[in-house]
């Protein structure tokens, strides 16, 4: 099936702009993460960095050719070819779906990934023994 090249502008337009906001956002966390001075700072910038990534996925309807191309909001998916093959988007079980359930999944987990809990320096001493030697009981005299 030929692609309409007004279709394809529309949608390649729109996923670029996506990536543009993306890296825009990408590059002011990247420097806060070359500059974070705690653990909390560091993880903070990541865990929206992630998100940054995920929102950029171009999976609105501005970014598809098959919504660009039907004419009819409420005919749209019923006409639609993409949803003959891998079900409506908005149906449980299609491919789409699915991969927006995987999305909401993952986002979910992102959030527990960092809560903005504190970490308390527990990993320092443990730091300090592995410099001096001292790992799991050895002074540095045993072998």
């Amino acid at each position: 099936m030929k692609l309409r090249k007004e279709i394809r502008d529309t949608c390649a337009a729109s996923i670029e702009e996506r990536l543009e906001k993306m890296k825009e956002e990408a590059e002011r966390l990247l420097d806060e993460l070359w500059h974070a001075e705690t653990y909390e700072e560091f993880m903070r910038a990541k865990r929206e960095l992630m998100f940054a990534i995920l929102a950029a996925l171009p999976l609105d309807r501005d970014s598809c050719p098959f919504c660009m191309r039907s004419y009819s909001p409420l005919l749209m998916c019923r006409r639609c070819e993409y949803a003959k093959i891998h079900g409506a988007c908005n149906q449980d079980g299609s491919t789409f779906g699915k991969i927006w359930n995987a999305l909401r999944a993952l986002k979910c987990a992102l959030m527990e990934y960092y809560k903005g809990e504190k970490y308390d320096g527990v990993w320092e001493a443990e730091e300090q023994k592995c410099e001096s030697g001292a790992l799991m009981g050895n002074s540095g005299g045993e072998k």
